[in-house]
């Protein structure tokens, strides 16, 4: 894996320039999880957990996949992130999120919030109000299930979603009414904490044609906010930024879905801080 380059004379030269601040700070914030390799403990879904865990140990974080009310107590007080996925949920899991986030608050870890299928199916609207409402600090989703938070109603037959469009005013409300960072993926990327809005223009898509794309973004988003979880606008600009870059280096090597997501491991094992600055594109919109 590639070390940073050393950046204080290249920061000093280009110091008038936010874009390329903040991605000179996403790529030293990869560089940090590698050093920290903190221990994100994932509820999540069936479908994609190996998938998860498989990505936590290529950005270089720690994967523990955790469930059972019984050992809730146990797991939170070690770990360094939450991450909390609606994809196969069910009442014994909802109850586990529960408990483990209450622990994740009190210890002030970071709690990643992926609300998969939210827009479709109405149990789990109430259960993603509940857990927005009990304190996260970050939540990603495709354009549907963000807008979904936000109230809008929504035609998602499924958990992927590709034709949705995302009104950026009403995501930063959503940002601003929890309290937390919001992640829109889709085509092009956006975060907002609120306040602030970034969009992110890299990726491919393939992403589109392989299961859990989004469940691995949020899994990178989590290793990042718990090594920066003093500024989760940067963490998240910076997980998304090493998952869209990650998937334009591995499309080049691609032929279709099946050999695109082992390719897509293998970039993020290898992304370097130079992968980041030469090709990350990253716009400051507000």
């Amino acid at each position: 894996m590639g070390r940073p380059i050393i950046l204080s004379n290249y920061i000093k030269a280009r110091a008038g320039s936010m874009n390329e601040i903040s991605l000179l700070k996403a790529a030293d914030l990869l560089e940090k999880v590698r050093t920290v390799r903190p221990l994100v403990h994932h509820i999540t879904n069936y479908v994609t957990a190996k998938s998860c865990a498989a990505m936590a140990l290529a950005c270089g974080a720690s994967p523990v996949m955790a469930e059972d009310a019984d050992e809730m107590l146990d797991v939170a007080k070690r770990a360094d992130a939450l991450l909390l996925n609606l994809g196969t949920i069910s009442k014994a899991k909802y109850s586990a999120m529960i408990i483990a986030q209450k622990m994740a608050n009190k210890r002030g870890i970071p709690v990643l919030f992926d609300p998969v299928g939210v827009g479709g199916i109405s149990v789990r609207h109430v259960m993603a109000k509940e857990l927005l409402q009990g304190g996260v600090s970050s939540v990603r989703g495709n354009y549907a299930e963000i807008s979904a938070l936000g109230g809008n109603p929504s035609v998602q037959a499924g958990v992927d979603c590709t034709d949705a469009a995302i009104d950026l005013p009403k995501m930063k409300r959503i940002a601003s009414f929890y309290g937390c960072v919001v992640a829109a993926t889709g085509e092009t990327d956006y975060i907002s904490d609120g306040a602030r809005i970034y969009s992110i223009k890299n990726g491919h898509k393939l992403f589109t044609f392989i299961t859990g794309a989004g469940c691995m973004t949020t899994t990178l988003a989590a290793a990042f906010c718990a090594a920066g979880p003093e500024d989760p606008l940067l963490a998240n600009v910076a997980a998304l930024l090493c998952m869209g870059v990650a998937g334009e280096i591995a499309a080049r090597k691609a032929v279709g879905p099946g050999s695109f997501e082992p390719a897509l491991f293998d970039a993020v094992y290898k992304m370097s801080a130079n992968d980041i600055l030469q090709k990350g594109k990253l716009e400051a919109l507000s």
